[in-house]
Formats: C-alpha cells, sequence, structure tokens
C-alpha cells in the first residue's frame, strides 16, 4: 500500500503586466487644453476571485489631468477606466488568501486635440497565490500508518489571511479665510497614512490620517495658485474577523475619490477609502523525516519541499529628505513652485547584509508645478523628478538558510509632500506609509510517501543482548534491530521521554535487552 498526506501551503508567485492606452474627451463646461503639464494616476486596491484554477483580480484606475486651458489658467480633468487580470493554470483549490500588488508606471497624458486626451503608461501585477495543493506532499505524524513508527520534527509554514475591501467615508471642513474674490479648486489630492493596527477579538483596528492637498486658486488672476493641506484621521474596524491573538498584522488603506468644494470662506472635503488587511499566522506540523516498521518491509520516498514562514508584517512611516541644486532638477532660477505631488513604488527586496538587516527598495517620483510670473500670463511648466528610496527591516533572524530566497509584498503611499526652492536649491520632502509583509522560502526534508511490503514471520521467543555502538541513539537501535522504541525502553528501564533521536538517550547504557 502507498500513504501520503500533504499538509502546507505553497505559494506561487506570477508577475503580469499589460499597457495602459485610454483616450478621454474633456466636458463641454471645461475650457480647452492648451498645454498638458501632469498626469496623477491611482490605483484601487483589487477585489480577487478564484475560479477553475485562474485568479483574477479587478479594479478602477483613476487619472487626474492637470492642465494649462485656453485661456492659461490652471484646470483638472478626472477620469476613471477599470483594470483586470487574470492569472490561469493555477492548483483547483488555490485560494483568494492572497497578496496582490497593482501599480502604474511611466504614466503620461498628451492632448490629441483641444478636447480629447489620451492617457498612456503600463499597469503591473504581482500575485503571490497560496494554494494548499502544493506539488509535493509529505507524512505527518498524525497521519502515520498504525503498522509504522517514525521519527517526525517540527516544519514551520506560513498561513496568509487577507478579507476582501471595504470601503469607508470621511467628512471634513478646512475653516480658512481664502481671501480670494472669486476662489476655485484646481484639484485636490489625497493619500492615506496608516499609523498602527491592532487585533482586538480577531477584528483588525486600522488607524491613521488622510492629507489632503487642495489646489486653490483666485480668478481675478491676482496670485498665483497655492496648496491648501488638510490632515483628516480616521479609525477604522474591519467587518469580519481575521487574525489571532499572536497574528502579524498590516493594513493598506487607499482613498479612491476625493471632492472638495468651497462654501462659507472655507473648503468641505468629502473622501472615500478603501481597506485590505492582511495577517500572517505561523502554523507547525510534525514531519516525518525517517519511517520503519518492525512487522513490515517498508519502502520510503523521501521529497525535498519548500514551506514559508513569516519574517516581518507591519505598518510603518518614514521620513524623507532630498536636496537637489537648481540645475540637477532642470529648474531656472525665477521660476516659483505653485505645487508638488509625490507617488512611490516598492520595487524589490534586498536580502540579507550585516546584522540580519533587509531592505525595501523603491521609486519615489517627485511631480513639480512651476511658473514665471514676471509677464501677464504665467508661464507654467512641470517637472519630473525621480529618487530612489531604501527601508531597513530591523530584527532577529530566524534559523533559516542564508540562501532562501523571500517573498516580499509591499505598498508604499507618499504623503504630506512639500517642496522648497530659494532660487539655489530645491528641497523635496515626503513621508512614505509602507504596509508590507516578507515571507522566508525554507527547503526542508521530508516523507512523501511509503509503500508497505509483506509482515515478516513472528520468531520463537528469545532474549537477546546488543551492545550500543559509538553514537547510536535509542531511535537508530529500534530501526536497527526493527522493533519499536517503547519495547526496548520498556525492557531497560529508559525514561521514554528522553530524546530517542540523540545520542543521550542511551547515556550510561552498556547493553540493551532485546
Amino acid at each position: 500500500m502507498a500513504y501520503e498526506s500533504d499538509f502546507y501551503i505553497a505559494r506561487i508567485e506570477k508577475e503580469d503586466s499589460k499597457e495602459i492606452n485610454e483616450e478621454f474627451v474633456l466636458p463641454d463646461y471645461q475650457p480647452e487644453v492648451k498645454k498638458i503639464l501632469t498626469c496623477r494616476e491611482a490605483v484601487s486596491l483589487p477585489s480577487v476571485s478564484v475560479e477553475a484554477g485562474s485568479v483574477t483580480a479587478e479594479g478602477n484606475l483613476r487619472f487626474n489631468v492637470i492642465y494649462v486651458g485656453n485661456d492659461n489658467d490652471l484646470y483638472s480633468a478626472q477620469f476613471e477606466c477599470g483594470y483586470s487580470f487574470s492569472v490561469p493554470g493555477l492548483p483547483q483549490d488555490a485560494s483568494i488568501s492572497d497578496a496582490i500588488s497593482v501599480n502604474a508606471e511611466s504614466v503620461n497624458a498628451k492632448a490629441v486635440s483641444p478636447r480629447r486626451i489620451s492617457v498612456r503608461g503600463r499597469l503591473k501585477a504581482l500575485f503571490a497565490v497560496q494554494s494548499k495543493d502544493g506539488d509535493e506532499e509529505c507524512i505527518t505524524e498524525s497521519s502515520l500508518p498504525p503498522s509504522c513508527e517514525a521519527l517526525c520534527k517540527s516544519v514551520d509554514y506560513t498561513r496568509v489571511v487577507s478579507l476582501d475591501c471595504e470601503m469607508f467615508e470621511l467628512a471634513d471642513e478646512v475653516v480658512n479665510d481664502i481671501s480670494a474674490e472669486a476662489p476655485r479648486v484646481i484639484c485636490c489630492e489625497s493619500n492615506a497614512f496608516v499609523s498602527d493596527t491592532d487585533n482586538v477579538n480577531g477584528r483588525v483596528n486600522v488607524r491613521g490620517e488622510v492629507t489632503t492637498d487642495i489646489l486653490v486658486c483666485d480668478d481675478t488672476r491676482d496670485e498665483l495658485p497655492r496648496i491648501i493641506r488638510r490632515k483628516t484621521p480616521f479609525a477604522y474596524t474591519m467587518s469580519e474577523g481575521l487574525a489571532r491573538e499572536n497574528d502579524m498584522i498590516c493594513a493598506v488603506v487607499t482613498p479612491t475619490a476625493s471632492e472638495c468644494r468651497i462654501e462659507d470662506g472655507g473648503i468641505l472635503i468629502n473622501l472615500c477609502c478603501s481597506v485590505k488587511a492582511y495577517a500572517l499566522s505561523l502554523e507547525s506540523e510534525m514531519v516525518c523525516t525517517d519511517i520503519y516498521s518492525p512487522r513490515n518491509e517498508i519502502t520510503p520516498n523521501e521529497s525535498v519541499f519548500d514551506t514559508y514562514i513569516p519574517i516581518a508584517c507591519d505598518n510603518k512611516n518614514m521620513s524623507l529628505n532630498f536636496a537637489l541644486s537648481a540645475s540637477e532638477a532642470g529648474i531656472a532660477k525665477e521660476r516659483k513652485i505653485v505645487c508638488s505631488f509625490a507617488s512611490a513604488v516598492c520595487e524589490k527586496i534586498s536580502v540579507g547584509g550585516e546584522n540580519g538587516r533587509e531592505s525595501i527598495i523603491g521609486k519615489i517620483v517627485f511631480k513639480l508645478i512651476t511658473a514665471d510670473d514676471s509677464n501677464e500670463c504665467a508661464d507654467y511648466e512641470c517637472k519630473e523628478i525621480a529618487l530612489p528610496f531604501k527601508y531597513d527591516i530591523s530584527r532577529e533572524m530566524r534559523a533559516i538558510s542564508a540562501d532562501s530566497s523571500s517573498v516580499l509584498f509591499a505598498n508604499a503611499s507618499a504623503t504630506r509632500t512639500i517642496a522648497r526652492y530659494d532660487g539655489e536649491r530645491i528641497g523635496l520632502d515626503t513621508e512614505l506609509s509602507i504596509a508590507f509583509f516578507i515571507l522566508k522560502r525554507q527547503k526542508n526534508m521530508g516523507i512523501a510517501s511509503i509503500v508497505l511490503g509483506e509482515k515478516t514471520e513472528k520468531k520463537d521467543e528469545c532474549v537477546r543482548i546488543i551492545y550500543p555502538t559509538v553514537g547510536e541513539s535509542l531511535w537508530s537501535v529500534a530501526k536497527r534491530m526493527r522493533l519499536p522504541i517503547s519495547s526496548i525502553a520498556a525492557k531497560n528501564g529508559i525514561a521514554t521521554d528522553t530524546e530517542k533521536d540523540s545520542p543521550q538517550s542511551l547515556s550510561g547504557v552498556r547493553y540493551l535487552v532485546i
């Protein structure tokens, strides 16, 4: 007979990408395009489904195009389209408790006519789908055939749990004297900042704040547009149970819509945000590494298999401060910074290093709209500056092989961006909100299956005495003699709670009665 059992969660890493090629028409009430300055994109958190071995991730892609109108004033236009990724060929029981990161790259907009705007770029998705049906199986202690005895070891593996995206709304009011005869909101941009998460009775609480940058101007053209910033705190409790007491937890919050309007000398803000939480649990199972039977011939089939163990899972924040010369930034000295935006993407993980450090490495892109108002009409331009960032994760490393690879899921959001320009140097400050988890792939050896042969004939009862060789353990003697460990231990007064596979199990024993 053959016997096998699978116990662990495998993970399948896949990456997919597709081109963004969309065209939009300006609403009739907006001025025609004279010059496009920049396009800001926002990717919503995907909703995920698995069916017939194929995982599908769907969401929305929102664009905010800031442009100079044919009247030489600043305007913005918002557009939205859907996205979908589908990866076939997965195991039939692939789980939706997965990590999917979708990021936009190199998004640019151009005017194909005074009222038509083309947006192009690229979307990249990382799938790390978990499955309970791995390519390998192995025998665990709990599923051992009754006719066999085995030496087993504890093997760690990861249970990854995630919840579907949930939505919550925020409302805020900026009490602010705009000091303008004809105030107008050009655009507003929002980013979420997660300060901490915790787990109470299995339900995840997510706290933080949403930073909204509101670009306003005076339509009398007495001054350049300026940024008004508002920080709106939030505290949200996920509606479903997710985690256990000792699980590692992180969460991602993304504003999906932000709306601002001027009313009674102040600004009213309405926000809609999506939130997704992840939990990592460290599970373990006793996997058989050596099997013998006192009554049957056995044929074992050994196997090397992978498990994944959690290294870190958290929300962290870091401040970034850069300084560049005007020539490095490519901005003339007479220009003024009107507003600045930033976006960030996590690109890879740097494994290893001194003191067990690992790093998340990524890129942050600053977009600066500048103006020269020395003439009657302000001359607006947009400068894009890409800079690297590195976030070090410090912790005590688990006892894992140094060459084992890592699986990383990380999401970074740039908030509280400020650009300063004194005519000589440009200071760029922002704060990153990073949600991440890291899993380590670890190779293990186990028995994948065994074949039991015919039962051995029962021999006459007799007393045999053997002398263990140097280094032998109770386990190795029992295997060599094809007898149960419990029987040898009972006949020789050896404690059964000893480490049976350690030479110390026979410490002080000169001979054994078999």
